[in-house]
């Protein structure tokens, strides 16, 4: 799977909060999860995702009915539990725990909310080890 569509399993039991920009081709998705990003330098809550070249965005709801990505939705905390794609091509259908999101976009950028751009390996390497550790301790 491509890293375009992988940071979004990379970033499950994230909370996601949505922001349209005027220009319809951007979007802002901040991700709160702590337990990942307190891992990179400087320490913070959330990974900031900026997505350009949005072809489009559309959220369904468990009987698949379309809704709005809005606010209401937003203040609800959309969970991500995992993503995929067909064929690692876009667009990448991320499940929820309120439904399912449908992204088609070109490009992301990943960030710290500092402004700081992370890497998608600095990310995945976070999520190893928390990963790691976490499998460990619950051996125990």
């Amino acid at each position: 799977m491509n890293k375009e569509i992988e940071i979004w399993n990379i970033l499950h039991d994230g909370v996601l909060t949505v922001f349209p920009s005027e220009n319809e081709a951007l979007l802002t998705i901040f991700v709160h999860i702590p337990y990942l990003r307190k891992r990179i330098e400087p320490i913070g809550v959330c990974f900031v995702l900026k997505l350009s070249g949005v072809k489009s965005y559309k959220f369904f709801d468990f009987d698949g009915k379309e809704e709005e990505l809005n606010e209401s939705l937003n203040a609800m905390g959309i969970e991500i539990l995992s993503a995929s794609s067909i064929g690692a091509a876009m667009p990448v259908e991320i499940q929820t725990s309120l439904g399912t999101i449908v992204f088609e976009y070109e490009n992301i950028g990943l960030y710290l909310e500092s402004g700081n751009e992370v890497s998608f390996e600095a990310i995945e390497k976070a999520s190893t080890e928390y990963w790691q550790e976490w499998s460990e301790k619950t051996k125990a």
